[in-house]
């Protein structure tokens, strides 16, 4: 890394303000979805679309 990327990369984390939370459970979703795409079972736009509605379902159950 260039002493400008250091630089940037310094600053990007000064600038940060929020921190995520980590939801293992959307971490199992893509897993489970991903796996199957990787052993051939899905379609990469199969497994996107089946990933995005899992998870749009799992999140409207929780924060609703």
């Amino acid at each position: 890394m260039s002493e400008e990327d250091v630089n940037f990369m310094k600053d990007y984390l000064k600038s940060i303000t929020k921190i995520n939370k980590y939801d293992e459970n959307i971490s199992n979703i893509i897993k489970e979805e991903s796996d199957l795409y990787f052993s051939g079972s899905k379609s990469a736009d199969e497994t996107a679309s089946v990933i995005q509605s899992r998870v749009s379902i799992y999140l409207n159950e929780q924060y609703r």
